[in-house]
């Protein structure tokens, strides 16, 4: 059963429209101004507008005109029913909608003056009055059509708004869990190893070195089997990363829903989301970090590659922000900073505060 629709005004135009419940507290476009609005949460709340016209790629949704607006609101009738007043204003006679001509006294509305009239010619009148008259009727038949041709693509709009919006809130989210556990497990098997069997080469390279040039015994080669040890351990870092980003992401969204006045939704939908957002990402920084060893033999480019790694982390969070919450851009960028590098500018800070203290 579907739920009942509700009226709005678009606060550019002040033309009303109808909505459904399900586009609550998202960004729909009025069909008459294009006017951008978010509309409100409950019943009864305020509609924000936005400032500016929508991109063609931001997403948008569309409203139905209200139908008892379509038909009795004052700028949607004729130009005849305007112009023409309903009596005559020589005998006071009632006249029909649309007719310029009294048939009670020959009176001509238009001109402001009667007219001597024969038979034949008030026939003719009367006869063009009742073609205008029909013509009117066939017109509102054709704007009444057009209005439920446009409430029923409406509908379909609204079904598939709907499947869309379930395959964003829960697909979607657990597609890109199971993808991110697997790319981390990955990385800890395998990239990881690869990395630090290149950093192992390295280092004997070094130390053979050194040891014929002090003329001591040649050093045995490491070995490059797979450390259980070293997988565990990126494992359990893994997990304590996400213990502690985890509080922080939820801070920093509540924290953007009050600044931007956004709506993410239920709390088990955004909960489902952010633990998405926190495993994918973080699964791209480790990939991109033992890639950036792999291709550097070992260096790791120094920071240069750390700066590089931090790009690649804010590009990647913005997006999947955008992505899942429907998030603007700069939210997006605030979320990242309240996550990462606030964190962390103020523990540094702490840090040189202790060590000032102790030192």
């Amino acid at each position: 059963m579907t739920e009942p629709t509700r009226a709005l005004t678009c606060p550019n135009c002040a033309q009303r429209f109808a909505w459904s419940p399900q586009l609550a507290g998202r960004k729909v476009k009025c069909p008459a101004c294009q006017q951008v609005m978010r509309l409100p949460q409950q019943p009864g709340g305020a509609i924000e507008p936005i400032g500016g016209l929508l991109k063609d790629a931001d997403k948008t949704y569309d409203l139905a005109e209200s139908d008892s607006d379509s038909r009795s609101a004052p700028g949607k009738q004729t130009a005849a029913a305007r112009a023409t007043p309903s009596n005559c204003p020589n005998c006071n006679s009632k006249l029909k909608t649309g007719a310029v001509i009294c048939v009670n006294c020959g009176y001509h509305v238009e001109k402001g003056a009667r007219i001597d009239t024969q038979v034949g010619a008030a026939a003719a009148v009367t006869s063009s009055s009742a073609a205008e008259a029909g013509a009117s009727a066939l017109a509102g038949l054709g704007a009444y059509a057009a209005t439920l041709a446009q409430q029923s693509m409406t509908t379909v709009h609204l079904e598939e708004d709907e499947r869309r919006r379930m395959r964003l809130d829960y697909l979607i989210p657990l597609v890109l869990t199971g993808t991110a556990l697997l790319g981390i497990l990955f990385n800890s098997i395998a990239l990881d190893t690869i990395t630090q069997n290149i950093l192992k080469d390295r280092d004997f390279k070094y130390q053979q070195r050194y040891a014929q040039a002090m003329g001591m015994p040649a050093p045995s080669p490491p070995s490059h089997s797979i450390s259980l040890t070293r997988v565990a351990f990126m494992l359990v870092y893994a997990s304590v990363r996400l213990i502690i980003q985890f509080p922080l992401m939820l801070l920093a969204i509540f924290l953007v829903a009050r600044w931007f006045g956004s709506s993410f939704g239920t709390l088990g939908v955004a909960l489902l989301k952010l633990l998405a957002l926190a495993l994918f990402s973080a699964m791209i920084s480790d990939v991109f970090a033992s890639l950036l060893v792999m291709i550097s033999s070992g260096l790791g480019l120094g920071m240069i590659g750390l700066i590089m790694r931090l790009m690649v982390s804010a590009i990647s969070y913005i997006l999947l922000c955008v992505w899942l919450f429907d998030m603007e851009t700069l939210e997006g960028f605030v979320m990242w900073l309240l996550v990462f590098p606030l964190p962390l500018a103020i523990l540094f800070f702490l840090f040189l505060t202790v060590w000032s203290i102790f030192a």
